[in-house]
């Protein structure tokens, strides 16, 4: 996939995801990641979990902060739906102005 997201009219049940890859930042920095979900997730970079959004429950966000340099860093994104609604996004950006869908141009799987 190049995104972090699930088709609008994704109704699987009972089921679990893994995205892996990697994320391109173009300048070094605090960035703040709004991870979405129905029903659990979490996100790592460079293997340390930066937003745990776990658990079952309806569509919410969590976000978290990392600090990271110029340059590629490994992400996973895992992602479970046990029943009814299902739901994911990454949104992402500097500390201090709006999250926004991570555009897939940042991601690579190489």
């Amino acid at each position: 996939s190049d995104t972090v997201a699930l088709p609008d009219t994704y109704t699987k049940e009972r089921v679990a995801h893994r995205y892996t890859g990697r994320i391109r930042i173009d300048h070094t920095g605090m960035y703040a990641f709004a991870l979405t979900s129905d029903d659990g997730s979490a996100l790592a970079i460079n293997g340390t979990t930066v937003v745990d959004n776990d658990g079952l429950h309806g569509s919410k966000t969590i976000t978290g902060v990392a600090a990271l340099e110029a340059g590629w860093h490994t992400i996973t994104v895992d992602w479970f739906n046990k029943t009814g609604g299902a739901e994911l996004a990454l949104r992402m950006g500097p500390v201090g102005s709006e999250a926004e869908i991570v555009d897939p141009g940042r991601f690579s799987h190489e």
